[in-house]
């Protein structure tokens, strides 16, 4: 996999992650066919840290695989293009 491009929103290249987005579901308060499902879903996603010294919560296109993630991150069309990232609350 190649080398991640840094964050859009914040710059930051060392809180990247590709990730199952199952990881940010809590298993036993979601439906298993849902769960199932996201479980092979994948995404790059700028770590949210508590301290907020790095990393901001947002997150990239949703792939089938971590390779696909990561690709659809270091293509976007612009580094300023909000419309195809998520922020999220770093929960």
């Amino acid at each position: 996999m190649d080398a991640l491009k840094p964050c859009p929103c914040c710059g930051s290249i060392t809180q990247l992650r590709v990730i199952s987005i199952s990881s940010l579901l809590e298993e036993d308060e979601t439906p298993s066919a849902i769960f199932d499902y996201y479980d092979r879903r994948f995404t790059v996603i700028c770590s949210y840290t508590a301290s907020g010294v790095d990393g901001c919560g947002v997150s990239g296109p949703e792939s089938n695989s971590e390779e696909n993630a990561a690709l659809y991150w270091n293509n976007r069309e612009s580094d300023h293009s909000s419309t195809r990232y998520r922020i999220s609350d770093g929960r």
